[in-house]
């Protein structure tokens, strides 16, 4: 019966694991050999100029520039998810101002426009999720150019809209509708999140 090497767990015809022992050992008494050569016919000068020129070459050069090439296969995939999740952000975007406005026409009986606002509040369709859906339709869209163009100027661009879009709703709007529509809109504001539905926002506060 065959022995098989220490520690070996095979018991075929062959054993992989120890199959591969002797070429690595093949391999390794070839590069000891040739080692052991060079120091017979160079210098350690030359020995040296030759090892760094091998590493150097191999772990600064060679290595490096296989690693470089997975610079295109992750440029183009980035390139699909921000074209993706740009694309996301102005349908989402576009979906809230569509939606906001509709129901501001159709329940509120007037319009987006702050001169020609609705004379009923609405608490149906994304208002019964969010406070101003069409605000943040608009902020969603304003963010989804910028990320579709690959532009910084736009992300600041869009950054301050947002800024000023908060200080219009919390200085002019809200308190507005709490003029015209009293404790109803007290008691709306308290049920509802301003910015994003549950469970994401609360109820504020």
């Amino acid at each position: 019966m065959r022995k098989w090497p220490e520690g070996c767990v095979e018991s075929r015809p062959s054993c992989p694991a120890c199959a591969s022992k002797p070429l690595a050992g093949a391999v390794a008494n070839q590069v000891t050999s040739g080692v052991a050569e060079a120091r017979t016919i160079m210098s350690p000068g030359t020995r040296t100029i030759i090892y760094a020129v091998v590493v150097l070459g191999l772990f600064l050069g060679y290595l490096p520039w296989q690693v470089l090439q997975l610079d295109v296969a992750l440029r183009e995939y980035l390139d699909m998810v921000l074209t993706s999740c740009g694309a996301l952000l102005f349908a989402s975007g576009a979906l809230l101002l569509l939606s906001g406005a509709y129901y501001l026409v159709s329940r509120g009986e007037g319009t987006p426009l702050p001169l020609d606002p609705p004379r009923r509040m609405v608490v149906a369709g994304p208002y019964a999720h969010l406070q101003h859906p069409m605000a943040l339709g608009f902020l969603l869209v304003a963010f989804a150019e910028a990320i579709w163009f690959r532009s910084v100027s736009l992300v600041v661009y869009a950054l301050l809209l947002t800024a000023l879009v908060n200080l219009y709703i919390l200085y002019i709007e809200e308190p507005g509708l709490e003029r015209r529509f009293g404790e109803d809109y007290r008691a709306y504001q308290t049920a509802t999140p301003r910015w994003f539905p549950f469970p994401f926002g609360r109820p504020r506060t």
